[in-house]
């Protein structure tokens, strides 16, 4: 009697939706096309910051209670892309996550701005 092959099946990876986040700085002011950004947990999103004109990041409470993700900040050069991952469902409340985002220009200098993200289960 031949024994029966054991497999070791992989539980299927779902595949990560990147929400696309643009930064641009104009007249010294940043703008993002996504003012208020909002994450699905189940819909498995994930936030991809980028700006074109300056190094970005991207900076939460650094209090795992207060902030969604596996960390607290993320960061990209010029023209590349910050990565959240995908929330942690056991943090994930119903009020928004307030973030600063920072982008340091060419020449050094740095602007700031207060902004939010909503994530839903």
């Amino acid at each position: 009697m031949k024994a029966k092959e054991k497999t070791c099946e992989r539980p299927p990876v779902r595949k990560t939706v990147k929400q696309p986040v643009t930064v641009t700085v104009e007249d010294g002011r940043i703008r993002v096309d996504q003012e208020r950004l909002v994450l699905s947990v189940s819909g498995n999103q994930e936030a991809a910051w980028r700006c074109r004109t300056g190094t970005l990041e991207i900076r939460f409470t650094p209090n795992p209670k207060t902030q969604p993700f596996a960390t607290n900040s993320f960061r990209a050069p010029k023209g590349g892309v910050a990565l959240s991952g995908v929330p942690d469902r056991r943090r994930v409340s119903d009020t928004p996550y307030n973030y600063l985002l920072i982008v340091t220009q060419p020449d050094g200098t740095f602007i700031r701005q207060d902004l939010s993200v909503l994530i839903t289960k």
